[in-house]
């Protein structure tokens, strides 16, 4: 072993290199810390790719373009209100739910591309209340629907849907709680 100061030999318990005396045990300890902590840090996992860039496109384009469909029913849902304020109250704030949907969708979608340092907390507030969200919509779906005298939207698909996406919310909140790829791409080593 080599004296990391002068280069000259040392030996494996030496901590004093004679002739500089440069404190060896103490760089050796400085340079293991170095070396675990740059074992624990993988650079092939950071950055948006995997899993991570799924739900990236999944919550930024895919969700809202599936919201939008929806919003295709909204002209025929308020011609149906008939001018009725209740009924008319309950379908904007529909379509206020759906756009509060929309935008936090891709804000979050962003954030996490972007590597903002505060995408993974807002990700996971988010995942808790995009379930809430869906009920809230079905419901004032179905109340609206049944004010006017449409068919109720309220169907086992809807249930089944509500169910599926509390569901995957509860993976994809597990998934960014342990994930390595959202520790290393979030929390970047120096």
């Amino acid at each position: 072993m080599k004296c990391t100061g002068c280069g000259k030999p040392v030996t494996e318990d030496q901590i004093l290199c004679l002739t500089c005396e440069a404190e060896e045990e103490l760089r050796r300890q400085t340079k293991e810390e170095a070396d675990e902590s740059q074992a624990r840090y993988d650079s092939s996992l950071v950055g948006v790719r995997g899993w991570l860039a799924f739900f990236c496109v999944g919550t930024g384009i895919l969700g809202p373009i599936g919201i939008l469909q929806e919003l295709g029913t909204f002209p025929e849902l308020l011609q149906a209100t008939h001018g009725d304020a209740v009924l008319v109250t309950v379908t904007w704030g529909l379509l206020g739910l759906m756009v509060i949907l929309i935008a936090s969708s891709v804000g979050v979608a962003l954030g996490l591309a972007l590597q903002k340092p505060w995408a993974p907390r807002v990700t996971k507030i988010f995942l808790i209340a995009v379930p809430s969200l869906f009920w809230m919509l079905v419901l004032a779906a179905s109340a609206a629907a049944k004010l006017a005298g449409l068919a109720g939207i309220w169907k086992l698909e809807s249930l089944l849907g509500i169910c599926g996406t509390t569901i995957s919310c509860g993976l994809w909140y597990w998934y960014f709680s342990v994930s390595r790829r959202v520790k290393m791409t979030y929390a970047p080593h120096s």
